[in-house]
């Protein structure tokens, strides 16, 4: 399952061991290459055996959702609910190469897209990296802290 054989947001149905009709997407919510499941429920204990059987000479582990919500923030992707929310247009968080304004097809915003294009925003999502964190004293900073000049 290469990049080659297999691209970004690719989706294709597979067998896994038994299992046969898993829909696999080449998509992460962590922003490094991997693939989602989607599998009957019939199939989800024997297709995470397989998996788990296979994967512990490539160290596979469990790993907890707030560790995949972590790991995002490396590469930028954001959170829906946290980080971006509907209130938040394509042009303020980065996401500008998701909304195809030149193809003119019309969607429900469209209009304000074109009309913030043209005067620019005037908020936009980043992200920062802490190099003084202090770790003992602040273990965990979540989200939506401010930060001041």
């Amino acid at each position: 399952m290469t990049p080659d054989h297999f691209p970004s947001l690719f989706c294709k149905e597979m067998s896994v061991g038994y299992a046969n009709g898993i829909r696999v997407m080449s998509m992460t919510h962590t922003g490094e290459p991997g693939f989602m499941l989607y599998i009957p429920i019939e199939y989800a204990l024997h297709v995470y055996n397989e998996v788990m059987s296979v994967g512990q000479k490539y160290g596979i582990r469990n790993a907890g959702y707030y560790a995949l919500r972590s790991l995002r923030i490396e590469k930028f992707f954001a959170f829906w609910g946290q980080d971006i929310n509907n209130l938040t247009t394509p042009l303020e968080c980065g996401r500008e190469s998701r909304v195809k304004l030149e193809k003119g097809m019309d969607f429900i915003g469209r209009d304000a897209l074109l009309q913030q294009k043209q005067n620019g925003v005037y908020k936009r999502l980043t992200m920062f990296i802490l190099d003084d964190h202090d770790s003992d004293l602040d273990l965990w900073p979540w989200w939506g802290e401010p930060i001041y000049r």
